[in-house]
């Protein structure tokens, strides 16, 4: 089988043009532009930030990964120097990859010309959050943040469902969650069970459509629960 060409030899126009981005954001100073070991362009630089009532000025070190299928799929970005320890509620995974958004949610302009600066502009987003974390000890991250790996796509589910509010629906998807998770197997859902909204109606004939949805994330969390949970919990 043929391989596809890499992105930026359809499209060697796009190449050019994502070094202009990089190197006209006000916030970001472009150190290096050029390809990994595997072919991958892996550009380089340092976000810069400055306090709004002090006027200090941080800088973060960090690595942009143009995968395959850019400009159609965001970049990570990772911890160049591995300035932040990974832990709890520090959206930060253990490859140091900053966690910037839920990719269900569909929040970065996928196939456009402005991803780079929306991507860039997020890691800028997370490094002043990620100072205030840091400040206050660890406790606490500022504003609305999501939970990681897999539970997250679960409560994304419920929330498209209509169900993140009911009590019920929610019990009911996170002892799914850890059935999966402990006994490493996928255990099916009954579309004829009584559905966890509360209604009285058959699971298919009421919220069906989220067991639909629910099914292959259960089963990819029994296959990979192991490894997974391990690697994310941060």
């Amino acid at each position: 089988m043929r391989r596809i060409p890499a992105w930026y030899k359809l499209t060697p126009r796009r190449l050019n043009l994502e070094r202009e981005i990089l190197r006209s954001l006000p916030y970001f100073e472009l150190r290096t532009d050029g390809f990994d070991d595997s072919g991958r362009f892996r550009p380089t630089g340092t976000v810069v930030y400055r306090g709004e009532y002090s006027g200090r000025i941080e800088r973060f070190d960090v690595a942009l990964e143009y995968l395959d299928r850019f400009p159609y799929v965001a970049q990570p970005v990772y911890d160049e120097r591995k300035r932040f320890g990974v832990c709890e509620g520090g959206h930060l995974f253990s490859d140091h990859q900053l966690c910037l958004t839920l990719r269900e949610r569909n929040e970065f302009s996928l196939g456009s010309e402005a991803l780079t600066e929306e991507v860039l502009g997020a890691s800028l987003l997370w490094f002043d959050k990620r100072l205030i974390f840091e400040r206050s000890g660890r406790k606490k991250w500022p504003g609305p943040q999501e939970v990681h790996g897999f539970r997250a796509k679960v409560i994304f589910v419920l929330e498209q469902s209509g169900l993140l509010g009911n009590e019920q629906a929610l019990q009911w998807a996170n002892r799914l969650y850890d059935q999966a998770c402990e006994s490493h197997r996928y255990i099916p859902m009954d579309p004829y069970s009584p559905c966890p909204c509360g209604s009285g109606k058959r699971h298919r004939f009421c919220h069906g459509e989220t067991i639909t949805r629910l099914g292959p994330i259960f089963r990819r969390i029994a296959q990979n629960s192991r490894d997974y949970v391990t690697e994310h919990r941060n």
